[in-house]
């Protein structure tokens, strides 16, 4: 991953300028309408000098136009019809997905073992758990902790408004990694009310339906071996249509994970190779590669061997 940035000292500041508004919405200055900028530096400066957040700030490089197009594109590909898509067939089978490839042929595929009677009872769960006679409509429940989780920090900005400095910045959250999810989804609530209201100006009508509100998310997310950086497209949506109706970013397929070339090694595997590991740990992410929104290949440096680092599993 490149460490550091080419851009113009407007540039620069430009971001500097999205993150204090983020960060210190609180904070004025009162300064002569006629003035410097070296004089508006040094009066910022000393306005946040007692603050003690953490004053850091990852940069990005901006975007050509040609990208910035790219985003507009696919940000609007089916926005008239988010809901109403319908999923393709395969060999006349109606399928909400694709399939993987395969090193060999599946045409057809045994029947699995018959499960031994210890395993029948370690999976049995006691009748009362079961609320409802139609175990089609039975899900984990939040409380079940079943999803992996990674920490990662976002920031949101309307479709094509790179150069705006309106933006949400989203600081070291717990984010739900999500394979069954089609895109990433951010809850409305976890959004500022100026964020909301900016939302919500015609500007941003395009990437709007009655569901969802599209937006631009820069990921900077923390995998067991190393940290990664993912732009793409993600959808806004009220509480109420997030899973469980809680608050949560859901890391979802669209050029998210299947973005991402990683080894996902649950808990259980890690335990039985002899690792001492926290119960409070799903497991491991391992990334080797990933693609970011240019459509280059980022290759991670060296990789070991997926679990056996040696280290105790820990939560992130």
């Amino acid at each position: 991953m490149d460490t550091s940035v080419t851009e113009t000292p407007g540039e620069l500041m430009r971001q500097v300028a999205t993150h204090l508004s983020s960060q210190f919405k609180d904070v004025t200055i009162t300064i002569p309408r006629k003035t410097t900028w070296r004089h508006i530096m040094h009066e910022t400066e000393a306005a946040l000098a007692d603050k003690t957040e953490d004053d850091s700030i990852v940069l990005r490089q901006s975007r050509t136009e040609a990208q910035r197009k790219h985003f507009r594109e696919i940000a609007l590909q089916g926005a008239a019809s988010w809901t109403d898509a319908k999923p393709t067939t395969t060999s006349g089978v109606f399928a909400p997905g694709k399939f993987i490839s395969t090193r060999y042929n599946t045409d057809s595929i045994a029947l699995p073992k018959p499960s031994t009677s210890r395993t029948r009872k370690e999976y049995i769960f006691p009748a009362e758990e079961y609320t409802s006679p139609y175990p089609v409509i039975l899900t984990a429940s939040a409380n079940e902790r079943t999803l992996p989780m990674v920490k990662a920090s976002l920031v949101l900005r309307g479709v094509g408004h790179d150069d705006s400095i309106m933006a949400q910045e989203m600081p070291n959250i717990g984010m739900l990694w999500d394979t069954g999810a089609q895109s990433t989804i951010i809850s409305e609530d976890l959004l500022s009310d100026d964020f909301t209201k900016y939302l919500a100006q015609p500007a941003h009508d395009p990437y709007r339906n009655k569901d969802a509100t599209r937006v631009q998310i820069d990921v900077r997310i923390a995998l067991s071996n190393t940290e990664i950086e993912i732009d793409a497209i993600g959808y806004v949506v009220p509480k109420e249509q997030i899973p469980y109706q809680t608050s949560f970013v859901i890391f979802g397929q669209r050029q998210c994970i299947n973005s991402i070339h990683y080894s996902s090694v649950p808990r259980a595997i890690l335990m039985a190779k002899g690792r001492d590991i926290s119960e409070e740990v799903w497991g491991e992410f391992v990334v080797y590669k990933y693609v970011n929104d240019l459509g280059d290949l980022i290759s991670v440096g060296d990789v070991e061997e997926t679990g056996d680092s040696g280290d105790e599993g820990r939560a992130m």
